[in-house]
Parts: C-alpha cells; sequence; structure tokens
C-alpha cells in the first residue's frame, strides 16, 4: 500500500530529487534526463507508482512545484538543480581560494589555464 499525497511528497524530496545531486555537481545533464527524471517524480506523485492506472492530476505541475508561500508543494526540478549546482562549482572556481578539485578541473578540462577562468567584474 503506498502512503498518502503528504508522504509520497516527503519521500520525491527527500529521495527522488535528492538521487542524482552527486553526478549533477559533476556534469550537465542532458535534458532528456531531466525529463526520464521529472516524469519519474510525476508518476510518483499521482499513481503512487503504479504506471498501469492512469489518473487524471488536479493541480498543475507548474503549482506543484511553486515554494510553499506560493501554495504550492515545493518539490525542485531535476533541470533547475542541475544548473544551480553548476553554476555553484563555477562560481567556486573563479572566486574560491586554491583546492585539489579546483587544479583537477583546470587540469582535466582547461588545459591547467589558470586565466581561462578569471572573471574580471570591473574593467
Amino acid at each position: 500500500m503506498w502512503p498518502n499525497m503528504a508522504g509520497k511528497v516527503i519521500l520525491i524530496k527527500a529521495l527522488l530529487t535528492v538521487l542524482p545531486i552527486y553526478q549533477y555537481a559533476t556534469i550537465l545533464a542532458p535534458a532528456s534526463a531531466h525529463k526520464k527524471m521529472e516524469l519519474i517524480i510525476r508518476g510518483f506523485l499521482w499513481q503512487g507508482g503504479k504506471q498501469e492506472n492512469k489518473k487524471f492530476s488536479l493541480v498543475k505541475w507548474e503549482q506543484v512545484t511553486l515554494p510553499y508561500e506560493q501554495r504550492g508543494l515545493s518539490i525542485r526540478l531535476p533541470g533547475l538543480i542541475n544548473v544551480a549546482l553548476g553554476m555553484k562549482i563555477i562560481w567556486r572556481m573563479i572566486t574560491g581560494k586554491e583546492s585539489w578539485w579546483k587544479k583537477t578541473l583546470a587540469i582535466k578540462y582547461m588545459n591547467n589555464r589558470e586565466q581561462s577562468y578569471s572573471l574580471k567584474i570591473f574593467p
């Protein structure tokens, strides 16, 4: 027996939106992967994992993903998580101190060119 709607939302937030975080932090996943994850989350929320029983969703998916303050369920979209984590890595590379992961990424992707990821904020 599947949990009620509140239980499903908790499981989605605790498991389904967190599972790909490690991969999202290191690569930019294709849009098809984001769409597939979103379909899995939608299916679990509305059908409870029973894909053979098609049910109508009574609320738009855009409403479900809104924050609580805007009367949504605050479910995060996989594509936005991926972009946010990628931007976090870029920001840390530009502004952060030297670290082993920064050196590793510079060697692997930028041919160890320090100036290629420096950012001029003011001319």
